[in-house]
């Protein structure tokens, strides 16, 4: 009977700290200050991890937080920058982002591989026996590189098979969460149909609508909410996890985000009210479904029929991952009469379709898709600029548009750029063929044929010409349009590699990472744009022990 007993006793010592093995630890060994969480409302994009917080530092040591192996290595100029990927035994991979640098064993591979296939950028998969790590090992040191607005770790954790990131607080110890999502205000929208096209149009935007009424005609109305979370006071904001939409204590909609599917992450432009977000800056998530809109996150049609004179009990609750929840009751009452309706526009496309359009000397192709729903595209022409619909229209799919290309022009230097909403000169690109030029986009809006025949400028950055192993190699570059495309850089005629920082305008390697010898060396940098102009730059340096 003892011996049962103890059996069972070491059984469960062994379960707990199996148990305890399971779980991640943080990354970093400095306090936890979440600036960004998963599942956050991004241009573009859901935020597929966490953000910490380094107080603005670099080359924090970063761990990695369970025991697995490198299976990846990708270092881009945009995106993560330098980016590192574990594989864990229990089926996840961490994903460890915008680093400075990475640990000595993991950069000599790397080093070896850029050297070899003569390329900074590089995307390495690699086996389980090449550079196993053990949990809380130093593999990195946090940076700025990449997408980054500032220093921080990004960190995910996936599924290892289908590559979906899952909510890291899931994995990691507790952080400290002590406050509520907050609640900025709901919009409402009629709905009605204007020949095949349904309209959903905005009525009304409240802030703080408690104890107030939102109203709107009679017919088929649909709402949004506008609302954020923060972890402490003073924090930055962040996400929700879950919006609940009740009428008269009767759920109708419900919103769950508990896994992102890069392949269909772009639908977050179906998801939000996108013209508000174009027009004003508000993320409001709607609590209805475009019928273009792939994800999988919701749970009930959101949708509300409203005669005169009804009001309604209504409410919404918010849920961050804590659980801590935020409730608003408001009162939605209907106005009187359905409004007037307009008559079916024959510029008037339909979202599940394909398109070709000829019109005013361009084509305009719109692959089934590309539409999160019907859309009203106006396509208009002013002098050599054409207006295709407006740039408050989202799309899934790029447009493909082809433009005529002006007498006046030489062929070898045209492309298309486009106005944005702040009148900023755009660069969209594309291919001359036949007198005409095409190129692919995902923004609507003002496009013209224009020229970009100058290279990129390209000079020295560095003081001094004796430099010391733990210099950096510093060269500017910058360029007035298409921006910069493709580069080379060759010390005594051998390939070496350089990082291209284009929030610093920059090229740069740090010397204790190239392969040279003391004593006089020679650089050649070759810069090219996105349009294939192209500058030679010289320099002579000395390195010095």
């Amino acid at each position: 009977m003892k011996r049962v007993y103890l059996v069972s006793i070491l059984a469960l010592i062994c379960g707990m700290v199996l148990a305890q093995d399971n779980k991640h630890v943080h990354p970093m060994d400095i306090a936890v200050r979440i600036s960004a969480s998963f599942a956050e409302l991004r241009a573009d994009h859901f935020h597929s991890g966490i953000d910490l917080s380094t107080s603005g530092a670099i080359n924090i040591p970063v761990k990695s937080t369970k025991e697995g192996y490198v299976s990846r290595i990708k270092i881009a100029t945009y995106g993560y920058g330098y980016a590192l990927y574990v594989d864990h035994p229990d089926g996840t991979t961490t994903v460890y982002g915008h680093l400075n640098s990475l640990a000595d064993k993991i950069d000599k591979v790397l080093c070896d591989y850029q050297y070899e296939h003569k390329t900074f950028n590089c995307d390495i998969p690699l086996g389980k026996e090449v550079l196993p790590v053990k949990k809380g090992e130093v593999i990195a040191y946090s940076g700025n590189t990449g997408g980054s607005g500032g220093p921080h770790l990004h960190y995910e954790v996936r599924e290892t098979k289908s590559e979906h990131p899952l909510n890291p607080l899931a994995f990691l110890p507790k952080i400290k969460d002590d406050m509520a999502p907050t609640i900025m205000g709901v919009k409402a929208y009629s709905v009605w149909n204007r020949g095949d096209r349904t309209i959903y149009e905005g009525e009304q935007y409240f802030t703080n609508p408690n104890n107030k009424v939102i109203t709107a005609p009679a017919g088929k109305v649909v709402l949004g909410i506008h609302c954020t979370d923060y972890f402490q006071q003073g924090g930055r904001p962040c996400g929700v996890v879950e919006i609940k939409l009740f009428k008269n204590d009767e759920l109708i909609f419900d919103s769950n985000i508990t896994d992102i599917d890069f392949d269909l992450t772009r639908n977050i432009n179906a998801h939000i009210d996108y013209a508000e977000w174009v027009k004003n800056k508000r993320f409001i998530q709607r609590s209805y479904v475009l019928p273009g809109n792939q994800l999988g996150y919701y749970e009930g049609k959101g949708e509300i029929v409203l005669s005169y004179p009804d009001t309604l009990n209504m409410r919404y609750e918010v849920y961050d991952y804590a659980g801590h929840k935020s409730v608003l009751p408001f009162k939605l009452t209907c106005s009187g009469r359905k409004k007037a309706r307009l008559a079916s526009s024959p510029d008037t496309y339909q979202w599940n379709k394909t398109y070709a359009i000829d019109t005013l000397g361009i084509s305009v192709v719109l692959p089934q898709g590309s539409l999160y729903q019907d859309e009203v595209l106006n396509i208009k022409k002013a002098k050599d600029i054409w207006t295709i619909g407006t740039n408050d229209i989202p799309l899934q799919k790029a447009v493909t548009i082809t433009l005529p290309v002006p007498d006046s022009l030489e062929v070898t230097d045209v492309c298309i750029l486009s106005r944005n909403s702040k009148n900023q000169v755009v660069y969209v690109g594309g291919d001359v063929k036949d007198g005409k030029i095409t190129a692919q986009t995902r923004s609507l809006g003002r496009f013209y044929v224009g020229v970009d025949s100058e290279a990129p400028s390209v000079r020295s950055r560095n003081s001094k010409s004796n430099l010391q192993r733990s210099n950096l190699i510093m060269i500017g570059v910058s360029d007035n349009l298409s921006g910069i495309g493709e580069y080379e850089v060759y010390i005594d005629g051998e390939f070496h590699p350089f990082e291209y920082d284009y929030k610093q305008n920059m090229l740069k390697a740090r010397l204790s990472r190239l392969r040279l010898a003391k004593g006089s060396h020679k650089l050649l940098a070759i810069v090219s744009d996105s349009r294939g102009n192209s500058k030679r730059f010289e320099w002579s340096f000395s390195l010095v022990e």
